[in-house]
Protein backbone atom coordinates (compact mmCIF):
# COMPACT_ATOMS: atom_id res chain seq x y z
CA UNK A 1 0.00 0.00 0.00
CA UNK A 2 1.31 3.34 -1.25
CA UNK A 3 0.29 5.08 1.44
CA UNK A 4 1.86 2.85 4.24
CA UNK A 5 4.88 3.25 2.15
CA UNK A 6 5.21 7.04 2.54
CA UNK A 7 4.46 7.15 6.07
CA UNK A 8 6.64 4.66 7.33
CA UNK A 9 9.53 6.49 5.30
CA UNK A 10 8.26 9.86 6.78
CA UNK A 11 8.27 8.25 10.26
CA UNK A 12 11.84 7.25 10.00
CA UNK A 13 12.94 10.89 8.40
CA UNK A 14 9.76 13.34 8.61
CA UNK A 15 11.60 15.99 6.52
CA UNK A 16 11.92 13.84 2.99
CA UNK A 17 10.95 16.50 0.44
CA UNK A 18 10.12 13.86 -1.98
CA UNK A 19 8.14 11.48 0.57
CA UNK A 20 5.70 14.00 1.07
CA UNK A 21 5.19 15.04 -2.55
CA UNK A 22 4.45 11.34 -3.55
CA UNK A 23 2.20 11.05 -0.26
CA UNK A 24 0.52 13.79 -1.72
CA UNK A 25 -0.09 12.09 -5.08
CA UNK A 26 -2.12 9.25 -2.58
CA UNK A 27 -3.91 11.37 -1.16
CA UNK A 28 -5.18 12.96 -4.32
CA UNK A 29 -5.90 9.07 -5.96
CA UNK A 30 -7.97 8.91 -2.60
CA UNK A 31 -9.60 12.12 -3.27
CA UNK A 32 -8.69 13.48 0.42
CA UNK A 33 -7.45 16.85 -0.83
CA UNK A 34 -7.01 18.54 2.37
CA UNK A 35 -3.91 15.71 2.86
CA UNK A 36 -2.43 16.64 -0.64
CA UNK A 37 -2.58 20.09 0.39
CA UNK A 38 -1.34 19.41 3.55
CA UNK A 39 1.50 16.91 2.21
CA UNK A 40 2.71 19.22 -0.93
CA UNK A 41 2.78 22.24 1.45
CA UNK A 42 4.91 19.93 3.46
CA UNK A 43 7.49 19.25 0.45
CA UNK A 44 7.53 22.42 -0.64
CA UNK A 45 8.73 24.46 2.72
CA UNK A 46 11.51 21.93 2.81
CA UNK A 47 12.18 22.27 -1.35
CA UNK A 48 11.14 25.46 -1.93
CA UNK A 49 12.58 24.90 -5.80
CA UNK A 50 10.86 21.23 -5.70
CA UNK A 51 8.55 22.63 -9.00
CA UNK A 52 6.61 18.72 -8.85
CA UNK A 53 5.31 19.76 -4.94
CA UNK A 54 3.90 22.79 -6.07
CA UNK A 55 2.25 21.01 -9.08
CA UNK A 56 0.41 18.32 -6.67
CA UNK A 57 -0.70 21.60 -4.41
CA UNK A 58 -2.03 23.10 -7.20
CA UNK A 59 -3.85 20.46 -8.37
CA UNK A 60 -4.88 19.16 -4.90
CA UNK A 61 -6.69 23.36 -5.16
CA UNK A 62 -8.08 22.30 -8.47
CA UNK A 63 -9.67 19.07 -7.11
CA UNK A 64 -10.91 20.91 -4.10
CA UNK A 65 -12.36 23.63 -5.87
CA UNK A 66 -9.51 26.21 -4.16
CA UNK A 67 -8.90 27.84 -7.99
CA UNK A 68 -7.38 31.04 -6.88
CA UNK A 69 -5.04 29.28 -4.80
CA UNK A 70 -4.07 27.33 -7.48
CA UNK A 71 -3.42 29.91 -9.93
CA UNK A 72 -1.35 31.76 -6.81
CA UNK A 73 0.67 28.36 -7.41
CA UNK A 74 0.91 28.28 -10.68
CA UNK A 75 2.09 31.64 -11.20
CA UNK A 76 4.88 30.56 -8.48
CA UNK A 77 5.99 28.04 -10.40
CA UNK A 78 6.70 30.15 -13.89
CA UNK A 79 8.52 32.36 -11.54
CA UNK A 80 10.91 29.55 -10.56
CA UNK A 81 10.31 28.33 -14.66
CA UNK A 82 8.69 29.92 -17.04
CA UNK A 83 8.74 26.60 -19.33
CA UNK A 84 7.43 24.76 -16.38
CA UNK A 85 4.09 23.13 -19.03
CA UNK A 86 2.67 21.69 -15.72
CA UNK A 87 2.43 25.33 -14.80
CA UNK A 88 0.56 26.30 -17.60
CA UNK A 89 -1.87 23.95 -17.93
CA UNK A 90 -2.84 24.30 -14.34
CA UNK A 91 -3.30 27.77 -14.67
CA UNK A 92 -5.82 26.86 -17.74
CA UNK A 93 -7.70 25.04 -15.82
CA UNK A 94 -8.09 27.09 -13.17
CA UNK A 95 -8.41 30.16 -14.93
CA UNK A 96 -11.13 28.28 -17.26
CA UNK A 97 -13.02 27.72 -14.24
CA UNK A 98 -12.74 30.78 -12.51
CA UNK A 99 -14.04 32.51 -15.56
CA UNK A 100 -11.42 33.35 -17.59
CA UNK A 101 -11.80 32.14 -20.64
CA UNK A 102 -9.02 33.88 -23.03
CA UNK A 103 -6.49 34.38 -19.80
CA UNK A 104 -7.18 30.24 -19.83
CA UNK A 105 -6.35 29.75 -23.67
CA UNK A 106 -3.00 31.33 -23.89
CA UNK A 107 -1.47 29.08 -20.67
CA UNK A 108 -3.53 26.35 -22.64
CA UNK A 109 -1.57 27.09 -25.70
CA UNK A 110 1.47 27.47 -24.16
CA UNK A 111 1.22 23.66 -22.91
CA UNK A 112 2.20 21.74 -25.70
CA UNK A 113 5.06 24.07 -27.10
CA UNK A 114 6.99 23.81 -23.14
CA UNK A 115 5.90 20.28 -22.71
CA UNK A 116 9.62 18.80 -24.36
CA UNK A 117 11.42 21.47 -22.55
CA UNK A 118 9.42 20.58 -19.22
CA UNK A 119 10.10 16.90 -19.49
CA UNK A 120 13.82 17.87 -19.94
CA UNK A 121 14.10 20.02 -17.02
CA UNK A 122 12.26 17.55 -14.81
CA UNK A 123 14.54 14.92 -15.55
CA UNK A 124 17.20 17.18 -14.85
CA UNK A 125 15.40 17.93 -11.08
CA UNK A 126 14.53 14.79 -10.15
CA UNK A 127 18.00 13.67 -10.62
CA UNK A 128 19.13 16.81 -8.02
CA UNK A 129 16.59 16.01 -6.33
CA UNK A 130 17.11 12.42 -4.95
CA UNK A 131 20.79 13.59 -4.72
CA UNK A 132 19.42 15.87 -1.47
CA UNK A 133 16.87 12.89 -0.38
CA UNK A 134 18.98 9.76 -0.39
CA UNK A 135 16.59 6.92 0.47
CA UNK A 136 13.81 7.99 -1.76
Amino acid sequence: DWLEIHLKALAVNPDLPMAHANLSLVYLQQGDYPQAIASSKRAVELQPDYLQAYNNLAVAYIQAGQFANSIEVSQQMLDQDADFAPAHYNLAVALRKTGAPDAARQHRIATPRNWRRWQIRATRHRARASQRSPGT
